[in-house]
This record gives C-alpha cells, sequence and structure tokens, in this order.
C-alpha cells in the first residue's frame, strides 16, 4: 500500500494530478500494480482533491477497511 501511495505522490507531482486508475502508474512509476497481502487487488478510486486506496483485509469486506485517504 505504501508502495502504491509513494507512486501515486510522484505522479501527482509530476503531472499536477492524481491517476485516473492504478494502471497508469504502470509501467514509469511501478512495473506492476502489486497485490494486497491476501493475494487481492487493491481499490482505488479519486475523490475530489485526491484520492482513496483501500485494502480489504483479510476478511475481504468492508469491515475494519484499511484505508489511505490524501484529502
Amino acid at each position: 500500500m505504501v508502495q502504491i501511495s509513494r507512486a501515486i505522490e510522484t505522479f501527482r507531482s509530476e503531472s499536477g494530478r492524481v491517476p485516473a486508475t492504478l494502471d497508469e502508474l504502470v509501467p514509469a512509476a511501478l512495473a506492476a500494480i502489486p497485490d494486497d497481502p491476501w493475494k487481492r487487488p487493491f481499490l482505488y478510486e479519486t475523490i475530489p482533491g485526491g484520492y482513496r486506496l483501500t485494502c480489504l483485509g483479510a476478511k475481504d469486506d468492508t469491515t475494519g477497511l484499511d484505508t489511505s485517504e490524501r484529502l
């Protein structure tokens, strides 16, 4: 999650915006988008002023989300 967040912030400082999708980070910032520790994709969405990057965790649900939100 930290690796993806850093790549998003690098993208933002170089382009002046957050990526519309994580695929925009490949291959310039990341060789591939990593999965979460449970081998599932991270959830990514743009929000006003930034983005939300979410890991669903071991239970694969929306309770107890681990979320990195950039405002």
